[in-house]
């Protein structure tokens, strides 16, 4: 688990602040409005808080904000560390709000999920002795309705899924009809004591409210994808991540993966799960069935009656599974007959600055504009922190390629980002490489392994390449590997300044159904 300090400095002539909730959503946006709105009139304020999970009465408390770091220490991994400045962290909080300028209009942003529904009831209450104006807008309901269409259809958990290019086409629908009124304010700020006065630690999003469910609610839920994934009697192991993604990526509620890893320990404990070691972090395990012995409600004594918990579907009984340790605790490294594609946690910063500031004037026809800023190993260490929170998210796998013979010297990356589960099991390409080992065939190479690893390992179903058509080498790298042309977007990415058109590269997974 990983929190990063989130709000900004609120500036004294500015005349829109958006408050969002989490990282992921944050970084989108402040990309679509840099290329949107140009100068910074824009500020962002960001709530780190997972709304869904861990205790929030008393949250505008000392004591409230204590007691929810003492929960996320001692139930999810690295949790005790991920809140060691939760305080501090609350007050800069509290200080940027206190600072925004009174021209300003607020513009809350969330998604129909129990976080960000109920960061916005928090935000609202945050904001109730500021006079400024207050407008909601829901960015994933935008973006379906300008997106969706009966062949290509995507239904957003949360916000921090959209892509930024597609949010920049949001932006330019923002027409001041989410404007709330006073009584909308009051109503809303309401709901917030009202959620605070709770006094469980799970959420879901129901009936256009948030809910509070029992914290086994899900219980049945992982032990059905188990079923699923593993048929009774089958030996082999599953990994644990593998049932971790499917949960996450079938799951109709934005539920984030550590706590499910937390749920998979209390079933260890409840017996139901058997471990042979520490699952200090459930995800770096195999999970296989041991004994199973499924009934339906109402054949077990035991189980309670629907209505009851709700914390298991129907059809779900008593079940007893096992993990195993396997030593895929190591950071993901793929390997090709030249090529070494490491994380970020196998390279260092100043590798990656290297490759940088060698290939600055290179890269700039087919990049987006690079403050001076981005060219210091602070950026670079910053880059790698937020890369290792969204691969962690599940959201991003970016892998760095060095050549076998020179193996700490960075010549490229290769990224599967904006990763969608759900229905549409998709992520987009992108990939570079150092000017002096273009026409070799490294990207080919490593495209290749990284699509595989792809469709074999994260059972994506579609991959897409967004490229310009006069960059003919990266065409050449994507027709090589039976990507086919799915359309030209007209201005779709700005890069280097300019509105650039962008073929749709895709490449499908013709092995699922």
């Amino acid at each position: 688990m990983n929190r990063n300090s989130g709000t900004r400095e609120t500036k004294a002539d500015s005349i829109h602040v958006h408050m969002v909730v989490g990282h992921s959503f944050a970084g989108s946006l402040k990309l679509a409005l840099a290329q949107t709105v140009g100068p910074p009139s824009h500020e962002l304020i960001v709530l780190e808080e997972h709304y869904a999970i861990g205790p929030l009465g008393g949250l505008d408390s000392r004591e409230g904000r204590a007691a929810r770091s003492q929960w996320f220490g001692a139930h999810i991994t690295d949790g005790g560390k991920a809140y060691d400045h939760f305080e501090e962290e609350y007050t800069i909080l509290l200080a940027c709000i206190s600072r925004i300028p009174p021209q300003a209009e607020v513009i809350l942003w969330a998604g129909d999920n129990a976080s960000e529904q109920a960061g916005l009831r928090h935000s609202l209450y945050l904001l109730r002795d500021k006079p400024n104006p207050v407008s909601v807008y829901n960015a994933c309901a935008i973006c379906e309705k300008l997106f969706n269409r009966p062949e290509a259809f995507i239904q957003y958990r949360h916000s921090g899924e959209i892509p930024p290019d597609k949010l920049r086409q949001a932006l330019l629908t923002i027409d001041g009809s989410g404007r709330l009124t006073l009584e909308e304010r009051s109503w809303l700020e309401q709901e917030w004591l009202d959620i605070a006065g709770q006094k469980g630690n799970l959420r879901i999003w129901e009936h256009e409210a948030v809910t509070e469910v029992p914290e086994d609610y899900f219980d049945g839920y992982l032990l059905e994808k188990l079923d699923v994934l593993r048929e009774p009697g089958d030996g082999l192991s599953l990994k644990a991540a593998r049932l971790l993604g499917e949960a996450i990526g079938y799951c109709e509620q934005n539920i984030p993966e550590y706590f499910f890893e937390y749920r998979l320990r209390e079933l260890v404990n409840a017996g139901v799960l058997e471990i042979h070691a520490e699952p200090a972090a459930m995800r770096y395990y195999s999970i296989k069935r041991k004994s199973v012995e499924l009934h339906t409600r109402g054949e077990d004594p035991d189980m309670q009656q629907a209505g009851e918990s709700g914390s298991q579907p129907p059809g779900i009984g008593k079940a007893e599974y096992s993990l195993e340790a396997t030593p895929q605790n190591q950071p993901l490294q793929l390997q090709t007959p030249r090529l070494l594609l490491k994380s970020g946690n196998d390279v260092t910063s100043e590798a990656v600055l290297d490759y940088f500031l060698r290939n600055k004037e290179f890269l700039a026809e087919w990049e987006i504009l690079r403050q001076p800023q981005f060219y210091t190993l602070e950026a670079q260490k910053q880059m790698l922190a937020e890369d290792k929170v969204n691969s962690e998210r599940g959201q991003l796998v970016k892998l760095w390629l060095c050549k076998a013979e020179e193996p700490e010297r960075v010549i490229g990356s290769v990224a599967l980002s904006n990763i969608v589960r759900g229905a549409f099991q998709s992520c987009h390409l992108g990939y570079r490489l150092d000017g002096t080992e273009q026409g070799k065939g490294y990207m080919t190479e490593a495209v290749k392994e990284v699509a595989a690893y792809a469709f074999q390992k994260l059972g994506l179903h579609r991959i897409e390449a967004n490229v310009m058509p006069r960059n003919l080498a990266s065409l050449k790298v994507t027709e090589k590997l039976g990507f086919y042309h799915e359309g030209l977007a007209k201005q779709y990415l700005r890069i280097n300044g300019k509105w650039e058109d962008h073929i749709h590269m895709v490449l499908l997974n013709e092995e699922m159904e």
